[in-house]
C-alpha cells in the first residue's frame, strides 16, 4: 500500500482517495467495463457499512464523493471538512 499526503491549504477541505491499480486496459480482450464495474461496486457497501450508509455520512458532513475508471486505475474519493478525515479513513 502507497499512502500519499499532499498538503494544500487554499481551501479547508481534504480529500481521501483509494485507487486501485486496475484499469480498462486491464480487462480481458473481448470483455470491457469490468474495471467500469468495480467502480460501481464501490458504492455498494459493506459488512461494517451497508449500502448508502457511507454516503450518507459523507453527505451529513457536507462532503462529497464520487469515483472513475482510467485505462490505468479505478478510483473512488471522498471531499469532506478537513477535522473530518480521520472518519474517512477508518470508515472509508
Amino acid at each position: 500500500m502507497n499512502i500519499v499526503v499532499i498538503p494544500d491549504r487554499r481551501a479547508p477541505v481534504v480529500t481521501h482517495m483509494v485507487w486501485y491499480r486496475n484499469g480498462s486496459a486491464d480487462d480481458p480482450p473481448g470483455k470491457s467495463g469490468i474495471a467500469h464495474f468495480l467502480e460501481h461496486l464501490m458504492f455498494k457497501g459493506t459488512e461494517k457499512n451497508p449500502q448508502g450508509h457511507f454516503s450518507e455520512l459523507i453527505a451529513d458532513l457536507g462532503g462529497q464523493e464520487n469515483a472513475f475508471t482510467s485505462n490505468d486505475y479505478t478510483a473512488y474519493f471522498q471531499r469532506v471538512p478537513k477535522e473530518h478525515l480521520r472518519r474517512m479513513m477508518q470508515t472509508g
